[in-house]
């Protein structure tokens, strides 16, 4: 409908919802969601599911790698 972010361009949702969804983007396992929360990633628990939108927790990702 409206104008799409490069991010959807790219073929994956600006906005995702579940924690399974986050991490079948992103190509890990559920798990792996719960620690990056412990850790401080932008996702959000809204009602009873995990939501993030992907270029930010993409952001983070590469910015806790850099400093790996």
């Amino acid at each position: 409908q409206g104008v799409k972010t490069e991010t959807e361009k790219k073929g994956y949702p600006a906005h995702l919802v579940g924690r399974e969804a986050i991490a079948k983007v992103f190509g890990v396992g559920p798990r792996t969601i719960d620690r990056w929360v412990e850790e401080g990633a932008p996702i959000l628990l809204v009602g009873r599911k995990r939501q993030a939108n992907y270029d930010a927790l993409w952001s983070w990702l590469a910015k806790k790698t850099t400093k790996s």
